[in-house]
């Protein structure tokens, strides 16, 4: 285990930008990531022994997470409807037209 830690610790930090901050390899953080979801791990601990800020990687979690939840992207028309969701909450649904009814089912 100690080895896999060593080697995922070498290919996470990829570079550094010209202000200092650090470059991370995308498949890397999401092994990190993967790894501070299990049960009894402590995100705290994963983080210094790959040399990441904790809220650093605290962020990563809650950002993997949301996109995991959001499932698939929503189109376009889906976007633009979106905005009617919470008022035809509070109005009625009958009064919802068919599409909307559709795209944002109540």
């Amino acid at each position: 285990m100690a080895e896999q830690y060593a080697e995922l610790r070498g290919r996470l930090g990829v570079e550094r930008k010209s202000d200092g901050r650090s470059v991370y390899d995308e498949a890397a953080k999401k092994e990190l990531i993967v790894a501070c979801l299990k049960r009894g791990v402590s995100v705290a601990r994963t983080a210094m022994e790959h040399g990441v800020n904790t809220n650093l990687l605290r962020t990563w979690i809650a950002a993997y997470q949301r996109r995991s939840t959001r499932g698939p992207a929503a189109t376009s028309r889906e976007c633009k409807m979106r905005h009617l969701l919470p008022c035809a909450q509070r109005v009625n649904k009958i009064s919802l037209s068919a599409s909307v009814r559709r795209l944002c089912p109540l």
